[in-house]
């Protein structure tokens, strides 16, 4: 895999272990599955970036040169930003308030509310 491409429609390892990049095949192949696949190929790089999956998800063009659209595709792409301390910090201190206030589940809209029989 490292000096091969990969395309959403072709076969993903089936083993239980395998390192990050497989699983993005596997959740490519699983958001696509049954559409015709018309997107491009993946390579060993892109695969170990972490990104989001989703429908408008497009890879290289076998028709172009390689290069310019790898890089425009990695820096596209960049993956999750770390998030500091101190805001995970503030984000912890407004789930706890969320859930001592109760707003965490039950001012969804279309929840049902506690004593619900029916």
């Amino acid at each position: 895999m490292l000096n091969c491409g990969w395309y959403a429609d072709e076969e993903v390892c089936r083993k239980a272990s395998v390192p990050g990049w497989v699983k993005r095949q596997r959740r490519i192949a699983k958001k696509l599955d049954g559409l015709e696949w018309r997107g491009g190929y993946f390579n060993h790089e892109m695969l170990r970036r972490r990104f989001a999956v989703g429908f408008g998800l497009r890879g290289l063009d076998p028709d172009r040169e390689y290069e310019p659209q790898l890089e425009r595709w990695l820096a596209g792409h960049t993956g999750r930003k770390p998030v500091s301390e101190e805001r995970r910090v503030e984000l912890a201190a407004m789930l706890q308030k969320n859930i001592a206030s109760g707003l965490a589940i039950s001012s969804r809209k279309g929840a049902v509310s506690a004593g619900f029989e029916g």
